[in-house]
């Protein structure tokens, strides 16, 4: 699919499109032989070896280079790039990590499924067009420090990154994780003089507006409102709160926030790409 077939699908299905479909369409598969979660197992078996990453398809990148093409320099360590390229493709919110979580659950409590509508809803949003972001790559290598470090320390948690990005503004360099240190140049060409210190500007430029900081409001407030449950900052790889007494009903909970953080973001995104794209 071409970027101008993308647009025309419209807003609604434009921002729930699962980019999976390209890929089970290279691999002449047929997508609707599946269900939701077997989709995403057989996409990261990788079995043919091409064209593997959604957030890197040739549709993907053209998204890039649509909606951040005129300040694409921000993204590189070198100056007049014309295109992005693959490495700078990266998949916020990992249907890995949190479908792992799903399945301590069953463990822990000796049982062989629940239903989780919200899992299935997100096995198709983890693809889509608001789970996408460029981020910073070193080009001569095609390879993006934050892409290639960030699990070690998050566990792909998109939360936990957004923390992290958060204290990096707020001049915490010394506690700065290796995959934001080695990206510092990309977040440095947003830094401001204001309260958040660039922070916003950053969140502004990436549809990311749920995440930006409030003036007066303390890092306790920010974590409340954008922790995917309590004592996440400080707890960053124990998930085994979820098989206690309520665990499957946070699940969901957690799920559901992701998957409606995810078409927020790809609406705005949506109507940026169909302007630009139309004003080009």
């Amino acid at each position: 699919m071409i970027l101008e077939e993308f647009l025309k699908m419209g807003r609604e299905d434009a921002v729930k499109y699962d980019f999976k479909k390209e890929i089970f369409q290279l691999r002449n598969l047929n997508y609707d032989n599946f269900r939701e979660i077997e989709r995403v197992l057989i996409y990261k078996g990788n079995i043919f070896l091409k064209e593997s990453d959604c957030d890197r398809l040739p549709l993907t990148m053209s998204i890039y280079d649509t909606i951040w093409g005129d300040e694409i320099n921000n993204y590189f360590d070198i100056k007049n790039v014309e295109n992005f390229i693959p490495s700078n493709g990266e998949t916020m919110h990992s249907f890995t990590r949190i479908y792992k979580i799903y399945t301590d659950v069953i463990k822990q409590n000796k049982r062989y499924q629940f239903e989780c509508d919200e899992l299935n809803e997100f096995a198709k949003l983890t693809h889509s067009l608001g789970n996408f972001i460029p981020v910073y790559s070193i080009y001569e290598k095609n390879a993006s420090p934050f892409n290639a470090s960030r699990n070690a320390s998050t566990h792909d948690y998109w939360d936990l990154t957004m923390l992290d990005i958060k204290n990096y503004f707020a001049n915490k360099q010394e506690f700065a994780p290796k995959y934001i240190k080695d990206s510092s140049n990309w977040f440095e060409m947003y830094r401001g003089d204001k309260f958040d210190n660039g922070f916003n500007e950053f969140c502004n430029k990436h549809f990311l507006d749920d995440w930006k900081m409030e003036e007066n409001k303390t890092d306790s407030d920010w974590n409340d409102k954008n922790l995917f449950w309590e004592h996440h900052e400080s707890k960053r790889h124990t998930v085994s709160h979820f098989a206690n007494e309520g665990g499957e009903k946070l699940f969901k909970e957690v799920v559901g926030k992701i998957n409606e953080s995810i078409i927020t973001r790809g609406e705005l995104m949506y109507d940026k790409l169909k302007k630009k794209f139309e004003n080009r």
